[in-house]
């Protein structure tokens, strides 16, 4: 290119000028391909002892450069991630420790005083504590799961209604202890399906939800989510969040990874938040989307994220086993539930029990095929990890006996990392629900999978 030869002219003159070796780096692009080369001049006389001539000796640098370049970035990635863990390790033992100080004295006090179990606020609180150390255990595990995870994305079907009642559950226990609310809103068309990952999406919404509820200082904090179709088969999605938020904290340009920005919250609460704001970019990069804070003039500020997806123009459907429209003992509907921990099947017993679902318990995947060839199931509720024979096995035997009436199976496991779930669904594995979950939780399985109703 003209521009780079006028530029080695010019280098040749001043050596020539100066008399002197002259060594310098060049870095440009020729036809879209980056060049980057070290460059020495030594100028040399001629005849008549006059400097005119000039040796040169270039050296292609382009791999040696870009491979530095790439080192450097991993090393700065890593002390980025150091940090951020170093972080979450001060703010864990307070975090784990203050409920779990109220689990054991409130435990011990039930244990003492039977009279305790039946005080609804003494319960409450019992509750309230163990959701806070799942909520913490679960921000851990989602920013491992996210570092450590090489698997690729996948692509499905996501309804946002439905990924908001997931949602909803899960950040309650924020709402609860920073006394605010979120007031999700649905813009018109957002209720059509599109195509994106859906365990990321439902993340997305979580940890964004999370930052903004100790972001911001308003006791009602409105998310709208907005779809703009780009496309016949894209479609932009923004969620922004509105509040007031300390003055100081956007005073300077907005930077997500800046302890200054979460100046105003409690060190504990400061420790969550930016681990949830690594996991919220964590996610956001591996969606392809952006998000960013965006200060107004009147002292408040927009937390906006966007991202593009898949679009279909087709309504989902939902798949049931029949056309049955009422829940519980009603419809007929029968379970196993099939998991070694005693803890765990007496759990699912008393959630199915509340439902009027009618179940059969087993400890390990033998007995579940022994018991499906015994009597038909609406629902099988399997736990991957089980002494004698495992869930996977036993999904395998009971789909291929029961090959002409199918029976959806769910896997359940306290391991959330993405290979695990990915690894049950290629199974046969009709869906995968993640230990320790709710009633709300069983209740959207048993609405996906059976005739079961949600009230």
């Amino acid at each position: 290119p003209a521009a780079i030869a006028t530029e080695s002219c010019e280098n040749y003159r001043r050596c020539l000028q100066s008399r002197n070796l002259m060594r310098y780096r060049e870095d440009f692009i020729i036809d879209g391909q980056r060049i980057v080369t070290d460059t020495t001049l030594i100028p040399t006389r001629d005849a008549n002892q006059s400097y005119t001539r000039i040796i040169g000796l270039a050296q292609n640098l382009t791999e040696t450069v870009i491979a530095q370049e790439k080192l450097e970035q991993a090393v700065q990635r890593a002390q980025k991630a150091s940090q951020i863990k170093a972080a979450l390790l001060s703010g864990l033992s307070h975090d784990l420790r203050t409920p779990l100080h109220a689990l054991l004295g409130l435990t011990e006090l039930m244990q003492k005083d039977s009279a305790a179990g039946a005080n609804p606020e003494f319960m409450a609180r019992l509750a309230s504590a163990a959701n806070e150390i799942l909520l913490s255990v679960g921000v851990l595990l989602d920013y491992s799961d996210l570092v450590t995870d090489d698997a690729h994305r996948t692509t499905d079907t996501i309804l946002l209604p439905r990924i908001l009642n997931a949602v909803r559950p899960q950040l309650a226990v924020m709402e609860n202890k920073t006394r605010r609310r979120l007031d999700w809103l649905l813009a018109e068309g957002t209720t059509e399906p599109l195509q994106s990952d859906s365990s990321l999406f439902t993340r997305l919404l979580v940890h964004f939800g999370s930052v903004g509820l100790l972001l911001f200082s308003d006791a009602v904090l409105p998310v709208a989510i907005t779809v703009e179709q780009n496309g016949s088969r894209e479609a932009g999605v923004q969620i922004c969040m509105r509040g007031r938020t300390n003055a100081s904290a956007l005073s300077a340009p907005a930077d997500y990874n800046e302890p200054a920005l979460f100046s105003n919250l409690q060190p504990q609460d400061r420790n969550h938040s930016s681990l949830s704001v690594a996991i919220l970019h964590l996610i956001i990069e591996a969606l392809g989307g952006s998000v960013s804070l965006e200060p107004d003039a009147d002292g408040r500020a927009q937390l906006l994220c966007r991202l593009q997806v898949g679009h279909i123009h087709e309504p989902a459907s939902i798949s049931r086993s029949d056309s049955r429209s009422a829940a519980g003992r009603s419809t007929g509907l029968h379970a196993l539930v099939v998991d070694d921990i005693e803890v765990n099947r007496i759990v699912l017993a008393r959630m199915l029990e509340y439902l009027d679902i009618s179940f059969d318990l087993c400890s390990n995947g033998s007995q579940a095929v022994l018991a499906v060839q015994q009597r038909p199931y609406d629902i099988i509720l399997m736990d991957l990890h089980m002494p004698v024979m495992d869930g996977t096995r036993a999904a395998s035997q009971i789909l291929t006996e029961c090959e002409s009436t199918p029976v959806p199976i769910v896997a359940m496991s306290a391991d959330t990392t993405r290979q695990t779930r990915e690894q049950s669904l290629a199974a046969g594995f009709q869906d995968f629900i993640t230990k320790p979950f709710d009633l709300g939780a069983l209740q959207k399985v048993l609405a996906d999978h059976t005739g079961y109703t949600l009230e």
